[in-house]
């Protein structure tokens, strides 16, 4: 479970340091922030470097939202759509993967 809570911080006017708990550990928004660019960096550099996938990593977009990483974008076949999910496991995701990939001009949804 996620809690999100306010804490004041000795600054002359008033700003708030939100803070996300995490089992014991907390985390600063801008430490989630960071953290999950970080893992939206490492996908795309497993994307750009996989031969079926990086001539079509503009047309891709990659997100953390809410527990999960979501896709979205257009691929040419379910070949690619394939490497693409194989590209984010070996990014190190383990989490919920909610998957918006366009195949000839479908929509795909599986989650």
């Amino acid at each position: 479970m996620v809690a999100i809570q306010k804490r004041a911080r000795t600054l002359p006017s008033d700003v708030f340091q939100m803070t996300c708990l995490f089992g014991d550990e907390q985390m600063t928004t801008v430490e989630n922030a960071s953290r999950n660019q970080r893992q939206v960096d490492k996908i795309y550099t497993v994307v750009n470097a996989d031969p079926i996938l990086q001539n079509h990593s503009a047309s891709l977009q990659v997100s953390i939202e809410d527990t999960g990483v979501t896709l979205r974008g257009e691929l040419p076949d379910s070949l690619a759509k394939s490497a693409l999910f194989l590209a984010v496991r070996q990014a190190g995701v383990l989490d919920q993967i909610s998957d918006y990939i366009r195949i000839s001009g479908s929509i795909v949804k599986s989650a």
